[in-house]
């Protein structure tokens, strides 16, 4: 889709009226997109593997919000909680990216979700975030700074080839010079 098309897309799909309710008669929820108990005016149909696929990744990022929210209680870690969709969305623009001869993404986003875009997007292993939760990494911090702060890189592979991934380092330096 266009840039256009998709913008047109959103519009009605956000922007208009939605809902049952809205939907009185048989005449307006049909011309809505609203007949058979829809109410979505895109077109959502995805192949079966496309579905799972996205299902999978999805219990990924779930799966770890849970595991490190029992594991590590107490351990401030943002989490990604109600954005699990962010992973979904991540996958499919690297996937697309490859596709299209992308080199090299750098991601650039705030804490929320951070450690789960580490293992889940770029592929840090568990083994490796868990060590650094758990004190055994070989890591320097500054005082009060989280270990997710620092930077990861990978090489990711899509159906387009190989290329690089990386998440930089959100930790700032003080230096009398820089400004803020």
């Amino acid at each position: 889709m266009t840039l256009r098309d998709i913008v047109k897309a959103l519009r009605q799909t956000y922007c208009g009226t939605i809902g049952p309710s809205s939907c009185t008669s048989r005449t307006r929820r049909r011309s809505a997109g609203c007949s058979s108990g829809s109410i979505d005016p895109l077109d959502s149909e995805l192949p079966a593997g496309k579905k799972r696929h996205i299902l999978n990744r999805l219990t990924a990022a779930e799966g770890l919000e849970r595991y490190l929210h029992t594991k590590y209680v107490g351990q401030k870690r943002f989490s990604l909680e109600g954005g699990e969709s962010f992973i979904a969305a991540m996958d499919e623009l690297i996937q697309r990216a490859g596709e299209s001869g992308v080199e090299e993404i750098v991601i650039g986003m705030a804490h929320r979700g951070r450690v789960n875009v580490l293992v889940n997007t770029l592929g840090k292993t568990p083994t490796e975030l868990f060590a650094e939760f758990e004190g055994k990494a070989a890591i320097e911090l500054p005082a009060g700074d989280v270990k997710y702060h620092l930077g990861f890189s990978s090489d990711v592979s899509t159906p387009g080839g190989r290329f690089t991934c990386r998440l930089p380092s959100t930790r700032r330096t003080w230096r009398s010079s820089t400004r803020w």
